[in-house]
């Protein structure tokens, strides 16, 4: 008995599209079924290994984060406030500043023909920047109304988003540049399985990025965040926590080396860093 195909062609953009996530959701809920290659199965029985070898380390954020009655980063993306943070009348003028600095370096590091993955890309805005002169350009993110904006932004390709861990970035193709910008790596809990899925898919040296905040934009995100209906509730040396429950951290140099390893780390806008490693 055959089975009436899908005529692909007679599909707008954003429809083949929906079906891909469509079909990528229906293979997360048997995953049994998936088949293997050789390289794919010693991955997880690595990262099996390596649960099992050093177990859970600490609390996980979320655990602290319930207990003290507020929401997780996760839960507070999941409200909107990416969208409400890059409507500039929230921001002040360091912020702002720094945001520019950014797009101008992304046009000064990705060249033309660059197949180039965004971590944590939320709604898609530095690829769809970029996407005239990228081959490929790939973006991941946990908050799935974000990848369905990014998807209505984008139109089809060179572009494609997906919803993901960060930490277990659900590809296996190789990149030419990996990048995890306007402190994104700042807000994850998991941070050193974030750098090694970022060597993964970009395995050169030198051709993966991270823009993080330096502890001299306390000041600033203390009155963005404000903006933003979220005050900050707690500020430590390393981070910022709002009274909805969101975590922000900053870092200094000797920091950074620590958590990142080797990497080439200078001053950026005047309140972060660019590392590249």
């Amino acid at each position: 008995m055959s089975k009436r195909g899908v005529d692909i062609a007679s599909l707008t953009p954003e429809e083949r599209l929906s079906l891909l996530e469509e079909l990528w959701d229906s293979l997360a809920a048997a995953p049994e079924a998936v088949p293997f290659t050789e390289a794919q199965r010693a991955e997880l029985d690595r990262r099996l290994d390596d649960l099992k070898s050093e177990g859970p380390v600490g609390i996980p954020w979320d655990e602290v984060l319930s207990a003290r009655g507020l929401m997780s980063n996760q839960d507070v993306y999941a409200t909107g406030l990416l969208n409400r943070a890059l409507d500039p009348a929230t921001q002040p003028s360091e912020i702002q500043a720094f945001l520019r600095a950014e797009l101008d370096l992304l046009h000064e590091v990705i060249t033309e023909g660059m197949r180039v993955i965004d971590v944590g890309c939320g709604t898609g805005r530095h690829l769809l920047l970029l996407r005239d002169r990228l081959r490929l350009g790939f973006g991941v993110d946990y908050e799935h109304s974000y990848i369905a904006e990014a998807h209505r932004r984008a139109g089809g390709r060179p572009l494609h988003f997906i919803t993901g861990d960060a930490t277990a970035i659900p590809v296996l193709a190789a990149f030419d540049f990996a990048m995890c910008l306007t402190n994104t790596w700042g807000t994850m809990s998991d941070k050193s399985s974030v750098l090694r899925e970022m060597r993964r898919v970009a395995p050169k040296p030198r051709t993966r990025l991270l823009s993080v905040y330096s502890e001299a934009s306390v000041p600033s995100r203390r009155e963005w965040y404000r903006r933003l209906g979220h005050a900050v509730l707690e500020e430590t040396r390393e981070s910022l926590v709002t009274e909805g429950g969101f975590r922000s951290e900053h870092f200094s140099e000797a920091r950074l080396r620590t958590l990142v390893g080797e990497c080439t780390i200078r001053p950026f806008a005047d309140i972060a860093y660019v590392v590249t490693f």
